[in-house]
């Protein structure tokens, strides 16, 4: 079991003309920016959260689950109301099984919004896949519409 205390939290709205719209939320347990990707130290710990809705709705209060969805036409993943949590400690990348969601409890737009809301992540478990939970509460900045700091 790990636990996460947040050095950073931020929220990044993104829109995918034709297909939907995204909020990349991430929780890192160093300092991180909306500038940049930047990997965490050998023992830390990044959680994205990638909030999904079909173009014509917005991405706003209310619970999204992670569930496994069907193919769509073409071989490529419907846009439903979804949200997919993604796990980096250190250089390693892990995605728990479907299970849970998240309840997002507050979505201002940006660029001065904030997002907040209960994570909900978890799976039971398998005779060959161990159980999994992802728990608790954030509160993130909005960052959308920023661009790289010059010279960096």
């Amino acid at each position: 079991m790990r636990e996460l205390v947040p050095a950073s939290a931020w929220a990044e709205h993104l829109v995918v003309p034709g297909a939907r719209n995204e909020l990349r939320i991430v929780l890192a347990s160093a300092e991180a920016s909306c500038d940049g990707y930047v990997a965490p130290a050998e023992d830390g710990l990044l959680l994205t959260v990638t909030v999904t809705s079909p173009p014509d709705q917005a991405i706003g209060p209310g619970v999204y689950a992670w569930s496994e969805q069907p193919p769509g036409p073409g071989g490529e993943a419907p846009a439903l109301r979804t949200a997919a949590p993604k796990v980096l400690i250190g250089q390693r990348s892990f995605q728990p099984p479907p299970g849970g969601g998240v309840e997002l409890l507050r979505v201002e737009p940006p660029p001065h919004g904030t997002v907040s809301g209960v994570l909900g992540f978890a799976f039971p478990g398998t005779a060959s896949t161990p159980a999994s939970s992802i728990k608790g509460t954030f509160h993130a900045r909005s960052c959308a519409g920023r661009g790289p700091t010059p010279g960096r």
